[in-house]
């Protein structure tokens, strides 16, 4: 199974607020019991915290896409690169987390950073 999670956060925290099952921590989780690194991919994320690219780069097997490759790149190059990616899986997992969005577009997100996907 792979997952791919747009969101503007790698949501690896290991606990965040002293909680191990946090929104911030929902990928840490599925590394440990759910999927493998090589089966993780993050498209549209813009900040993270040393923690999580700590846990990254033991996991060298995590793919990401930042916001600005996604400008870059535009959406129809990252589709293919996800379909690539994930070609001969059973399945694969979606997740879309608002916040993926830049904040002009979805204001009354909790955790906002600017530089997030838009419809250009």
């Amino acid at each position: 199974m792979g997952i791919i999670h747009f969101d503007a956060h790698y949501d690896l925290y290991d606990k965040y607020d002293g909680h191990k099952w946090s929104y911030a921590c929902t990928e840490a989780r599925s590394l440990e019991s759910v999927v493998s690194a090589e089966d993780l991919f993050f498209v549209g994320v813009r900040v993270a915290e040393v923690s999580e690219l700590e846990l990254i780069a033991q996991n060298s097997g995590i793919m990401a896409i930042k916001a600005k490759e996604v400008h870059k790149l535009g959406v129809e190059a990252v589709f293919q690169k996800l379909k690539d990616k994930f070609k001969g899986y059973d399945a694969v997992y979606l997740i879309v987390d608002i916040d993926v969005l830049d904040p002009a577009f979805a204001p009354g997100i909790g955790t906002p950073q600017p530089g997030g996907l838009t419809s250009m």
